[in-house]
């Protein structure tokens, strides 16, 4: 397998419109639901919040 430097650091897309779709390792989707709307892209690897910036609010976390 032919290994390809990206000159970037591996980023995927990110925000509401990612939610429910299917990607690879790339960030591109591979769920044939038509293209993504990819303005914002985000690094894998980036700082954690400040613990300052957290939220306490309690919630429902629905998953499925």
């Amino acid at each position: 397998m032919e290994v390809i430097d990206m000159r970037a650091p591996l980023s995927v897309p990110v925000g509401g419109a990612t939610l429910g779709r299917i990607f690879n390792v790339l960030g591109e989707s591979v769920d044939n639901l038509g293209p993504l709307d990819t303005r914002t892209i985000s690094p894998i690897h980036i700082s954690a919040p400040a613990f300052i910036e957290l939220g306490t609010k309690i919630s429902i976390f629905e998953i499925s």
